[in-house]
């Protein structure tokens, strides 16, 4: 007899729970109203890559001299001027770096790895971008200063 109990009630069960059809689910759901005021936040961006550089600038060059990125990417620079090449060798003079793309325009003045200079920004068009110098061009060498150019890749 236990046999046939077992099977029969679990057929009953089975049928109970499927009987409640996706129009019964919603009915049994309460609805919520946000308060006034409020507003749906816009969808958010993926989020994005840090690409972050140790950067040494010389009296001619910036090592290294090719930065490459993904369009969303921020970019963070950890500058220092190489040793010699700033203020503290007399010459009144500081290095930098300067995208005009991004706005970005940082003087570089001292030569300390534990403490560098950061320049940060999100790469948010794409293209070929150069970095130069602009603090070498506005110092008393002006524009007998050599050129210091790099290059900034941003992948769209």
């Amino acid at each position: 007899m236990l046999k046939l109990i077992v099977p029969v009630l679990l057929v009953v069960l089975i049928a109970a729970c499927v009987s409640q059809t996706p129009d019964n689910a919603q009915q049994n759901q309460t609805s919520v109203t946000p308060p006034a005021g409020w507003q749906e936040l816009p969808p958010q961006p993926p989020a994005t890559g840090l690409k972050e550089f140790s950067v040494i600038i010389g009296h001619t060059f910036y090592s290294p001299s090719t930065f490459t990125v993904n369009k969303g990417d921020t970019v963070r620079f950890l500058a220092n001027a190489a040793k010699g090449t700033g203020t503290e060798s007399g010459l009144n003079h500081n290095h930098g770096m300067t995208i005009d793309a991004y706005g970005v325009n940082q003087a570089v003045a001292v030569e300390d790895v534990n403490n560098p200079v950061v320049i940060e920004f999100v790469a948010d068009r794409a293209g070929e971008f150069t970095i130069y110098c602009k603090t070498c061009l506005d110092g008393p060498f002006g524009t007998n200063h050599p050129a210091i150019q790099a290059k900034l890749i941003v992948n769209g």
